[in-house]
């Protein structure tokens, strides 16, 4: 939330990639891989 207001962008619209998510979160490569996996298939 914080990142979208810092670029102006509303949450659908802010991009990011397992990198920054990893930093985030503090999660292995392989938890983010599992879990965006099981987001695309349930299509968000």
């Amino acid at each position: 939330v914080n990142a979208c207001k810092d670029k102006g962008a509303s949450a659908k619209e802010y991009r990011f990639n397992r990198r920054q998510i990893r930093e985030y979160s503090g999660w292995s490569d392989f938890q983010i891989r599992t879990h965006i996996r099981q987001l695309e298939e349930l299509e968000y």
